[in-house]
């Protein structure tokens, strides 16, 4: 076996298991919630962000925009997770954050306390 044999070897392991990773990556991915980063799915099938809520402590509600906060609403991005604790921290006012129908909330609204 001579030195061009064993490179050629060599560069054929690689195409192998870069192709190997082309498939089974997303397809262990096809068991995740859409979207997957790293799946097959396309992004237009995305969650709902949700609509956000500022409650003041007078029990006033004022709509928040997503994209006020975030530049792009991302799809895998969960904010209801996150951006409650983010409006309590950038808006004084607030006393609570309401969030209802988000893709993934199990309650139909969850409401996170600022204080």
């Amino acid at each position: 076996m001579g030195q061009s044999s064993r490179h050629n070897s060599w560069i054929s392991g690689f195409i192998v298991l870069f192709g190997l990773i082309q498939i089974v990556l997303p397809a262990i991915m096809l068991r995740e919630p859409r979207p997957a980063r790293f799946g097959w799915h396309m992004f237009t099938q995305g969650r709902k962000p949700g609509d956000f809520t500022v409650i003041h402590s007078d029990g006033h509600r004022t709509p928040v925009r997503i994209a006020d906060y975030a530049v792009q609403a991302r799809p895998e991005v969960s904010f209801y997770a996150v951006l409650p604790a983010h409006l309590c921290r950038v808006i004084p006012e607030a006393h609570a954050v309401a969030v209802k129908g988000a893709t993934g909330m199990s309650a139909s609204e969850t409401v996170t306390q600022c204080r």
